[in-house]
């Protein structure tokens, strides 16, 4: 079997759910990560004597998208705080908690530096962002923006046997 350890790097880009064309570049992102929770419904075993299960069903209760952006540029603050960005005069001005939340594609086109940078793609389809959770505006680091949110189902996607939230392709 092949080695397939892996330390990801590479670039994210976004574009709104439903856009055509390729999506933007957002920076510098320290995290993604994939947060899986299950709904477990378990028979105890009522056959004996100390317990223990008799069966198991479980199940994929929702699928978060988790990211940390380095990059303040004026569209990821206005993705991770609901706003609208406007440019007069040089100045960036982001108008925030004017939105609802938006729904947006996300490609990781990620390269396996613990594999000599063969290429991994992540394809979120439909992901749902809630506000960043903290936003740095004084420290002695670099500031991020924390950005959570559930991959939906794709609706469009009707084809059986293919996902409708998210894809990842490795090279061998």
């Amino acid at each position: 079997m092949p080695d397939y350890s892996y330390i990801g790097k590479g670039r994210v880009l976004i574009k709104e759910y439903g856009e055509t064309g390729a999506g933007t570049f957002v920076g510098d992102v320290s995290a993604l990560q994939l947060r899986i929770t299950e709904d477990v419904k378990t028979l105890e075993d009522f056959t004996q004597v100390g317990g223990g299960a008799y069966n198991e069903v479980r199940r994929i209760q929702a699928v978060e998208l988790a990211c940390t952006l380095h990059d303040f540029s004026p569209e990821n603050l206005a993705i991770a705080l609901y706003g609208a960005a406007t440019t007069a005069s040089g100045t960036h001005t982001i108008q925030t908690l004017v939105n609802a939340a938006k729904e947006y594609d996300v490609v990781f086109e990620g390269l396996n530096e613990a594999r000599s940078g063969k290429a991994v793609t992540f394809h979120g389809f439909r992901w749902k962002p809630g506000p960043a959770a903290t936003v740095d505006l004084i420290g002695t680091d670099f500031g991020k923006l924390d950005v959570v949110g559930k991959l939906l189902a794709d609706t469009t996607i009707t084809t059986t046997g293919l996902s409708k939230y998210f894809t990842i392709a490795v090279v061998e």
